[in-house]
């Protein structure tokens, strides 16, 4: 049986997936859960028992592009922040979907990042009530 949804599995919707899935395939979703509609060839799922935040995502992805939508609750961002950071340093290719804030975490993405969009309108997450903007 699946658990029960948290606000913390809010999913990325099909129209952005698309558009991510025109840079290259998604080969690995380090954060995913059981509603998760990312086209990915491998997840990391604590459902699954796998820690996105512990393992290597180049080891897991084998050179592919990696998308992370993290979640978004209290204390999630900063850790996620400080790992995409740290795997962009190993060389990952990675796409990060993040909401746009002026915070010690989203300096840590900035500095990171070789590329960066930002979108005009906000992001209404499958399985949420509300958008959130993006960094």
């Amino acid at each position: 049986m699946t658990r029960e949804r948290t606000p913390n599995d809010l999913c990325t919707p099909p129209w952005l997936l698309d558009r991510v899935v025109k840079i290259a395939p998604i080969a690995l979703d380090p954060c995913s859960n059981p509603w998760s509609c990312v086209p990915f060839e491998r997840a990391l799922s604590l459902d699954a028992g796998d820690d996105g935040l512990a393992e290597s995502w180049e080891d897991v992805a084998g050179g592919g592009l990696t998308f992370v939508n993290p979640p978004y609750g209290r204390g999630h961002l900063a850790r996620w922040a400080d790992k995409i950071a740290f795997e962009a340093m190993q060389g990952t290719e990675i796409v990060a979907l993040t909401p746009t804030a002026s915070t010690r975490w989203a300096d840590t993405l900035r500095s990171a990042c070789r590329a960066r969009v930002d979108l005009s309108k906000r992001v209404a997450f499958q399985g949420g009530k509300h958008g959130a903007g993006l960094f």
